[in-house]
């Protein structure tokens, strides 16, 4: 799998509010598959995009992208490289 989103949960959380972005989240996207993430205003596929490259880390779950898990911090610079947004 090139992507593999597990269970993600995406909470925004500004001073005592917490916006759920993204709610129980799974799906494996293969190498050579074509997909396109569609939705209205404000239904989370900006956070999720954000996810893919690590702009945004899960708030629970799991995001590996091309094998690396996008919340270690060794794997930072290597997903940059590997997906542009």
């Amino acid at each position: 799998m090139i992507i593999q989103a597990d269970n993600i949960n995406f909470i925004y959380k500004n001073n005592n509010t917490y916006i759920t972005a993204l709610n129980n989240i799974s799906f494996n996207i293969k190498k050579g598959e074509f997909t396109a993430i569609i939705g209205a205003n404000g239904s989370g596929k900006t956070s999720l995009g954000k996810l893919f490259n690590a702009l945004l880390l899960p708030s629970t779950g799991k995001m590996i992208i091309n094998g690396m898990d996008t919340s270690l911090p060794v794997n930072l610079q290597k997903k940059k490289i590997k997906v542009g947004m």
